[in-house]
């Protein structure tokens, strides 16, 4: 399938430049211009949604800004003779993020936007109890340029809330509630890891959401998929070049050892593998759990950990201490991670 305009060339006269413009004229936290909403809206650009509307906003980061919107999608029917046709349309409330594709100036721009398709489709592909569903993506034109995803929509499943919030409103996660949303995000990774493997690289409260279900029930799923990465076993992550996450729940190894100026050798002076980076973010947001807003993200994981008293039981702070260690080998990894969970 053909990406972009047939006459890339002429578009892009100046790969440096391109989506600047766009990405100035986009006011911080604003879902899309007047002219972004219009094509959307269009059901001839739209293709199968339309009348999509931003509702609320329900957060924001370094990769964009997520909404609650509404829309309607067009259900299909599978006919006796196995003929497609369009049925009739449903109204939905998803979760989308609005991301702005600026390219840097770095690469070649076509290998840049076949990266952005290739983890739009990776996600189609992750189909996981404990894992945000991934519904659609639509690439929006910049207007000045022509270039074709210089806006992406991502639309997802829509959830309750996520550990974050849950923290910051109640400042205490119970040491049962956090053995069953770590159980049922070890569960995703242990399909992440094994089943696909792929590394998340960006575990952290904001990004663990859950839906409440009928008996006051809650299931936990895994969301933001910004920086998750393939590999092949043994691979290391200075090939992956990852571009970093939060500071507070990146794995240690990450960080340069005495007298390096940068990674991705780390404190052990040996190469960063990468499902046990996965194991260490998750102990990390298991300890901002338990200690609440006091949680300090300048510090060491570990070491607010061992400061806090007769919270947790010893065999969970067991478990939490191997996940934090600073040697990536001596981490479980996901499936003796979920062993361990079902067993406290």
């Amino acid at each position: 399938m053909a990406i972009g305009p047939v006459n890339w060339d002429k578009v892009f006269t100046d790969q440096s430049k391109v989506g600047l413009e766009h990405y100035r004229r986009i006011p911080y936290g604003q879902p899309l211009l007047d002219d972004h909403l219009r094509y959307v809206k269009d059901e001839g650009h739209s293709d199968q949604w339309q009348n999509i509307e931003f509702v609320r906003q329900l957060g924001s980061g370094s990769f964009g800004t997520v909404w609650e919107v509404t829309t309607r999608q067009k259900l299909k029917k599978d006919g006796l003779r196995k003929i497609m046709f369009w049925q009739k349309w449903e109204n939905l409330r998803l979760a989308c993020k609005v991301m702005t594709y600026f390219y840097n100036g770095r690469g070649n721009i076509r290998s840049c936007v076949n990266i952005l398709l290739a983890d739009m489709q990776r996600l189609q592909f992750l189909k996981h109890d404990n894992i945000v569903k991934y519904v659609d993506f639509i690439g929006i034109p910049d207007p000045l340029t022509g270039f074709p995803y210089s806006r992406v929509l991502m639309l997802m499943e829509l959830c309750n809330g996520d550990i974050n919030s849950f923290i910051r409103s109640t400042n205490y996660m119970s040491e049962k509630e956090i053995v069953k949303w770590l159980r049922h995000i070890a569960k995703a990774l242990v399909y992440l890891h094994n089943d696909n493997r792929m590394v998340h690289l960006d575990i952290k409260p904001l990004n663990i959401l859950y839906k409440n279900r009928f008996g006051g029930k809650r299931i936990y799923k895994l969301g933001d998929f910004g920086l998750a990465i393939a590999y092949e076993p043994g691979q290391p992550m200075e090939e992956t070049n990852f571009p970093g996450g939060t500071t507070a729940y990146v794995a240690p190894e990450f960080f340069p050892a005495p007298g390096q100026r940068h990674g991705p050798m780390g404190q052990l002076g040996k190469t960063v593998t990468t499902p046990p980076c996965d194991i260490y973010s998750a102990g990390a947001t298991v300890v901002n759990c338990l200690i609440g807003n006091t949680f300090y993200r300048g510090r060491n994981a570990r070491n607010q950990l061992h400061q806090l008293g007769s919270e947790i039981s010893p065999e969970f702070r067991q478990l939490i201490d191997e996940m934090l260690a600073v040697d990536p080998q001596q981490r479980p990894d996901a499936q003796t991670l979920l062993d361990r969970i079902r067993q406290l």
